[in-house]
């Protein structure tokens, strides 16, 4: 399992799968004992897919891995939650925002009874719960969301160890994902200049690793929107050009941030009449956007 998690960072797909594929056999056949092993390795084998992209094939990995561990831990153990919340993300990206929430309000309050409204866990909880009230059209609730999260954001630690710099990083990325929420909360509301202040605090974060995950930490184009609902549409369009030239270096092509920043780009080049590159920018992003057609409706 240890072999495979190091083979997943490096992004090795088919070593990994083979390797979680054998430990997940094993451990089949190794008796009461080893199921809490079996499950992590379904966990294990349905982050694989999803980091694939291969929502369908992850789905029922994280379910089975759900369901071994309601049977066989107390209500409130860490891996429950996290088992939970994976679940929940694969129905988040296809569009099945009610059953995602489900999922994501039973890690949250297993979190924050183990952890605290303080933990890592609980920020990265609440951002998921921003994410859907506002892909529900309940910009209020998500700004709520995205608020109480970075009310609790948690400042750089030293020394300069290991583990604290990736500590550090990935509070990073958690307050551009926050940031770039309650930018985009703040846009539909109408409150145009404290939506620029949050676009521009999460607009220079390290991009994510794994692009397939659903958060916002990628969503580097808020700038742009914002400044284009500003009627600034030269700057908007230069703000996105630079966006999608970060992503494409950063994200394969297909990512759901390279698809939000090809059509805020073709957006803004329609505004600022330039047909020819809007019409070419907004093709690509639909085109991207049809693999989970019923996530963006």
């Amino acid at each position: 399992l240890a072999a495979a998690e190091v083979l997943i960072m490096e992004r090795q797909h088919a070593a990994s799968v083979a390797l979680l594929e054998r430990a997940r056999d094993r451990f089949e056949h190794s008796g009461p004992s080893s199921r809490r092993w079996l499950a992590q390795a379904l966990n294990l084998l349905g982050e694989t897919e999803f980091r694939a992209g291969a929502y369908a094939a992850a789905r029922p990995q994280y379910e089975r891995a759900l369901g071994i561990l309601r049977q066989d831990l107390r209500a409130h153990h860490l891996l429950l939650a996290n088992a939970s919340g994976n679940l929940a993300e694969t129905y988040f990206v296809v569009g099945d925002f009610a059953t995602a929430a489900q999922h994501f309000e039973e890690a949250l309050a297993i979190r924050r009874e183990m952890f605290g409204d303080d933990s890592v866990w609980v920020r990265h909880t609440l951002g998921h719960l921003g994410d859907l009230a506002w892909e529900r059209g309940d910009p209020e609730r998500a700004l709520e969301a995205y608020t109480a999260a970075l009310a609790h954001a948690e400042p750089p630690v030293g020394p300069e160890t290991l583990a604290n710099v990736l500590r550090d990083l990935q509070a990073q990325q958690q307050r551009s994902w926050m940031h770039n929420g309650a930018a985009l909360a703040l846009l539909d509301l109408g409150r145009l200049d404290e939506a620029l202040v949050h676009a521009e605090l999460g607009d220079d974060a390290p991009l994510a690793e794994d692009s397939q995950h659903p958060d916002l930490t990628g969503r580097i184009d808020v700038r742009g929107l914002v400044l284009l609902a500003m009627g600034r549409t030269d700057e908007a369009v230069a703000a996105l050009d630079a966006a999608l030239s970060r992503l494409e270096h950063g994200y394969p092509d297909g990512a759901r941030a390279v698809a939000f920043a090809s059509i805020g780009l073709g957006r803004a080049l329609l505004a600022a009449g330039h047909r020819d590159r809007a019409a070419a920018a907004l093709q690509r992003g639909l085109e991207m956007f049809a693999a989970t057609p019923r996530a963006y409706p």
